[in-house]
């Protein structure tokens, strides 16, 4: 829950979150999601680790 308070923090245009799992050793599945959805939340994520000092 709080990834989806923390995204309709940042994007406040968001009506609804949806997290896909991805299985990182399905590379297949992998680039079809990324070509599908980009890469966003990587970035978002990247992001809010280094915020967060992790």
């Amino acid at each position: 829950m709080r990834l989806d308070d923390e995204l309709h923090e940042r994007f406040p245009d968001l009506d609804q979150v949806f997290i896909e799992p991805v299985p990182r050793t399905d590379p297949d599945m992998r680039a079809a999601v990324l070509d599908r959805d980009g890469t966003l939340l990587a970035t978002w994520r990247r992001e809010h680790d280094a915020r967060d000092g992790g």
